[in-house]
């Protein structure tokens, strides 16, 4: 199995392109910065070795698509990440996760929201998936807020996750 071309995705005041290797030492400093790796479930701080682990483990998975969200209306420049996990074609389902908005001048911005409003609708209006799931932390306030303002209702608690889905 191959993965999918997929062309940045336009979202308002933002673009969703695929991550490329040299974005790895960004992607690791935002994902390093205390109020982001808290909200991960795995939460330790990442090195550069375990990164490229990841990264190449994510280079051998073509079920699972990471973006770098840049920002296009003020800042034009890349500002977070956001992925599509274990994208299932033929069970029409994905899992979305690991949003992160790295650079402080992006935050407080809506762009969360607008992030994953973009990147749901893509895989269930444009791949045509049935429904989106993610796992979520319960005392993530924000990221519990945002998922309900793009349409994500709650499925029920898993192992101290609280797991949520999206459906066309």
């Amino acid at each position: 199995m191959k993965r999918r071309r997929v062309e940045p995705i336009v979202g308002e005041g933002i673009l969703l392109r695929m991550l490329r290797e040299e974005d790895l030492p960004l992607t690791r400093e935002w994902r390093n910065l205390p109020h982001i790796r808290t909200r991960f479930f795995h939460s330790d701080e990442v090195s550069e070795a375990q990164h490229r682990n990841w990264y190449s483990r994510y280079l051998s998975r073509p079920q699972d698509y990471v973006f770098v969200i840049e920002e296009t209306s003020r800042l034009n420049r890349p500002v977070g990440q956001i992925s599509l996990l274990e994208v299932d074609f033929p069970a029409s389902r994905a899992e979305v996760g690991h949003l992160m908005i790295g650079v402080p001048a992006a935050r407080g911005r809506r762009l969360g929201t607008t992030v994953l409003q973009t990147v749901t609708d893509f895989g269930l209006f444009s791949w045509g998936l049935e429904e989106i799931h993610a796992y979520i932390k319960p005392d993530n306030l924000t990221i519990s807020l945002i998922t309900r303002e793009v349409g994500f209702t709650v499925l029920g608690e898993d192992g101290g996750r609280i797991h949520i889905v999206r459906k066309r």
